[in-house]
């Protein structure tokens, strides 16, 4: 799978999303987040996003569902891995999940559900996608730089090709 990775993203745009994400989830005990990813380019970001302050909000909201689900299980286990998120044009979202071992599937279900429940960001012109690197309960972070999540791994093997974010997140898209 070929993806530009947080290549050439401005450092202002993760930063700020990294802040919200880091204040507010560093208080809540079952979860720790590591970093926050951007997945794509800076030219693909450019003019798909309203501005910082619209992504901050947004993953403001994201790790507030994150953190009232990981409250509300007391059994979450000590894993880590990666929330990866995506708003597409039309304000639709999406989340995939990367974890090893993997989530429980009760868990891992409303987690996506409650992440798809945030009202997203206006973006235009394409999908903005960013990854959540974290642990719940005692998870370590994973030693991969970027997430691959299951439902990525199999659009590319239909593909039979390496793709970038923006078409392997087109192709895994399940309304």
């Amino acid at each position: 799978m070929q993806s530009r990775l947080g290549a050439n993203v401005p450092w202002r745009w993760a930063a700020a999303g990294l802040l919200v994400l880091f204040t507010s989830l560093a208080s809540a005990a079952p979860v720790k987040v590591f970093n926050l990813v951007m997945m794509q380019s800076e030219d693909e970001l450019q003019g798909r996003m309203p501005g910082d302050e619209a992504l901050s909000a947004y993953a403001g909201a994201v790790q507030a569902a994150i953190r009232n689900l990981a409250a509300a299980n007391d059994a979450l286990p000590s894993v880590g891995g990666f929330i990866v998120v995506a708003v597409r044009p039309g304000k639709r979202s999406n989340a995939w999940l990367d974890f090893d071992p993997a989530l429980p599937a009760a868990v891992a279900t409303a987690l996506v559900a409650d992440i798809r429940k945030v009202p997203p960001l206006e973006v235009q012109g394409g999908p903005l996608v960013f990854a959540i690197k974290l642990g719940f309960a005692d998870g370590i972070p994973p030693q991969r730089m970027a997430p691959s999540p299951p439902e990525w791994k199999t659009a590319a093997a239909k593909a039979g090709r390496p793709m970038d974010t923006t078409e392997l997140v087109e192709r895994a898209w399940r309304d």
